[in-house]
């Protein structure tokens, strides 16, 4: 994340700045974690399509993104309804423990 302006932040996300208003510093940081997702999920994309435009990479990379958030969406109505309406949240943690630990592997290298 970049310098923080009024309320402007400053944002990489494969190879393009982007300056996008915050409300505030918590913000700003929520909004830099999704920006490091975005840019993440567009390089794992060019990784995979070597020849595709950014235009290309960015629509995979949101159907990956919208893939993983339905898919969660699923497991957790499955969930509840598996446990009396209440989310089984035991059941969910190593699936999403997986996820972040994959993204933030990929993102130390």
């Amino acid at each position: 994340m970049g310098d923080i302006l009024d309320d402007i932040a400053s944002f990489h996300i494969y190879d393009q700045d982007y300056s996008l208003r915050v409300g505030s510093e918590s913000n700003a940081a929520r909004l830099a974690k999704i920006t490091d997702l975005v840019d993440h999920k567009m390089k794992e994309v060019a990784a995979c399509y070597i020849n595709l435009s950014a235009k290309q990479i960015a629509v995979l990379a949101a159907l990956n993104l919208a893939d993983d958030y339905i898919e969660i969406q699923e497991r957790l109505i499955s969930d509840q309804s598996d446990n009396g309406g209440y989310p089984d949240y035991d059941a969910c943690l190593p699936a999403y423990i997986e996820k972040i630990e994959s993204f933030l592997e990929v993102k130390g290298q």
